[in-house]
């Protein structure tokens, strides 16, 4: 691929997200209706030697591989359950959708409609709070005038707000009544998607066809800035050769380095302002993960949960 300076490169850390986006449109444009979207994020991941779901973040952040939101036209969006015919549904296809939802650096949460009757539903979100070394991802389902009945085993797993509704959150076989909200903690996409079918078929006792799933994503500027940290990381995290020589080179201008700080880090110490605070305490610690930057702070996560509550109304 033709590089913006001229240069021909197929190393991941010298592609531009522009020439990845416009090689994909060469190829649809050039094949009309042989290409979906899943095939030729993977046929760009084998040929540039890129993970093909990062490939897939940058294509949807063109319009002409994204849907648009009527919500938000501004915001490329993947398309919503509810857009599926309600005979095509299934929960098989609901919960593979949402772990790739929530494993995509792109989405910043998703939320959940489930009609229990005409006139009822139960909202649930999914928020990824930057807590521990790794960050957690919540399932928060809001409990209003006429709350759902859950299943006693899923509420015993469940946390809720403190007295007062406020943090810290204490497990609801604490309290005497659950708060304004139950939460769900787990630490990856899987356990986490594959909750909400245990609480709403299980649980509840819901068709699938009356749950609406929909997803915000950051702006296409906020995803090359996530897929630019996520790359650094990656060159990070592999500064020793086959040989197990050290590289003593500064990641970004490339100029020696002579102190072993800057040498185990990877960058020189003019160059540590360019790097975000995340990015460099994973390379401190040789991680080769990054927590998400749309992660939040719980206090944080209960001014927007006391908002999204209040906005529901009480049915």
């Amino acid at each position: 691929m033709t590089l913006p300076d001229g240069r021909r490169s197929a190393r991941p850390n010298n592609l531009s997200i522009s020439a990845v986006q416009a090689e994909g449109l060469r190829l649809v444009k050039e094949s009309p209706g042989s290409w979906s979207l899943t095939t030729l994020s993977r046929h760009l991941g084998r040929r540039y030697r890129v993970n093909p779901r990062l490939v897939l973040d940058v294509l949807r952040s063109v319009p002409e591989f994204s849907r648009p939101s009527p919500q938000r036209p501004s915001v490329p969006v993947l398309r919503t359950r509810a857009a599926t015919p309600a005979a095509e549904a299934t929960w098989a296809k609901v919960t593979a959708d949402l772990r790739v939802w929530l494993a995509e650096v792109s989405t910043d949460d998703v939320t959940i409609r489930a009609a229990l009757t005409p006139t009822r539903s139960v909202w649930l979100r999914y928020d990824f709070i930057r807590t521990g070394p790794k960050g957690e991802i919540w399932l928060t389902a809001a409990l209003r005038s006429e709350p759902p009945t859950f299943a006693g085993d899923s509420v015993s797993e469940s946390w809720t707000l403190s007295p007062g509704d406020v943090l810290p959150l204490v497990h609801t076989s604490d309290r005497e009544s659950p708060g304004s909200v139950l939460v769900w903690r787990y630490d990856e996409p899987r356990s986490a998607a594959d909750q909400l079918q245990a609480l709403l078929e299980a649980g509840v006792g819901l068709p699938v066809r009356e749950v609406h799933l929909q997803r915000q994503e950051c702006t296409p500027g906020e995803l090359e800035t996530r897929l630019g940290e996520q790359a650094a990381i990656r060159r990070l995290g592999s500064r020793n050769s086959s040989r197990g020589v050290a590289v003593t080179t500064c990641d970004r201008c490339h100029l020696p380095l002579s102190d072993p700080t800057s040498v185990r880090l990877g960058i020189g110490p003019e160059c540590l302002k360019y790097y975000s605070v995340d990015v460099l305490a994973a390379a401190r610690s040789r991680s080769t993960s990054i927590r998400r930057r749309s992660a939040v702070k719980s206090k944080r996560w209960l001014n927007v949960v006391r908002q999204w509550v209040e906005a529901l109304g009480p049915n």
